[in-house]
Parts: structure tokens; sequence; C-alpha cells
């Protein structure tokens, strides 16, 4: 169980830093 979680909570901070990515993108090019 304890593995699952660690996976888990990876892949939750890997969404959160590409949802970052693409609000910061995003804002960039609409600031253009």
């Amino acid at each position: 169980e304890p593995v699952i979680e660690e996976v888990t909570t990876k892949q939750l901070e890997r969404l959160l830093n590409e949802k970052d990515f693409v609000a910061v993108y995003w804002c960039k090019c609409v600031s253009r």
C-alpha cells in the first residue's frame, strides 16, 4: 500500500507541475 501511495503522490505532483507549466505558458502567450 505505501508503494501505491508513493506513486499516486508523484503522479499528483507531476500533474500539478504540468498544470502550473500550462498556466504560465498560456499567460505568456496571452500577454503578448
